[in-house]
């Protein structure tokens, strides 16, 4: 149903299929302010009464945290498990599965049990959210002194390829994305 702002419109009309909208802020290189544009746009569609999920995929040089960190349990994300540890859990899942795995022929119930990515979800604590209103908030990973190193040994190609991470991804979004708006943070990435 249209709303009778128009900018309404165009936020609610961003088609993704499913019971909820997914929004990436995309940048080849840093510095551009994408954490901040996706922060704040993020927090204007909470005070509008919208139900927010923001991921930082930018695996490489994390940064949205900064911008939530007064709202944020665990400002410094130093014991707040994210993204990689989430991409982690499915590997070593998949890894423990017999090595001829066709993951083509596995049941989509399968990765729906596993693939639950709210459960990595952060609340912001800000009590003037309008009803309906909520921002959660996924960080890239638990940024303690080994995150560097568990990101450089993560093999995302063979995850994705060769260990079901095409399907625990789809999964993902079905779990995660029903009835949210889904803003996501990327820059090219671990490769």
């Amino acid at each position: 149903m249209a709303g009778a702002d128009p900018q309404e419109d165009e936020i609610d009309d961003i088609g993704t299929g499913l019971d909820g909208r997914i929004v990436t802020f995309y940048s080849y290189k840093g510095g551009t302010g994408r954490s901040m544009a996706l922060a704040n746009v993020a927090w204007l569609l909470a005070l509008r009464g919208k139900r927010v999920l923001v991921m930082d995929w930018d695996l490489e040089a994390p940064g949205i945290h900064r911008f939530f960190h007064p709202f944020l349990s665990d400002p410094a994300l130093v014991e707040t498990d994210g993204v990689l540890e989430y991409v982690g859990g499915l590997a070593s899942l998949a890894a423990h599965q017999p090595k001829d795995t066709d993951w083509t022929k596995m049941p989509e119930a399968f990765f729906d049990e596993h693939a639950n990515i709210l459960s990595y979800a952060r609340p912001l604590t800000f009590p003037d959210f309008p009803e309906g209103g909520q921002l959660d908030f996924i960080p890239a990973g638990r940024q303690d002194r080994t995150y560097p190193e568990r990101l450089s040994l993560f093999q995302f190609v063979t995850f994705y390829e060769r260990l079901g991470g095409r399907r625990f991804m789809e999964a993902s979004k079905r779990s995660g994305f029903e009835g949210n708006t889904t803003m996501s943070c990327w820059t090219a990435g671990p490769g």
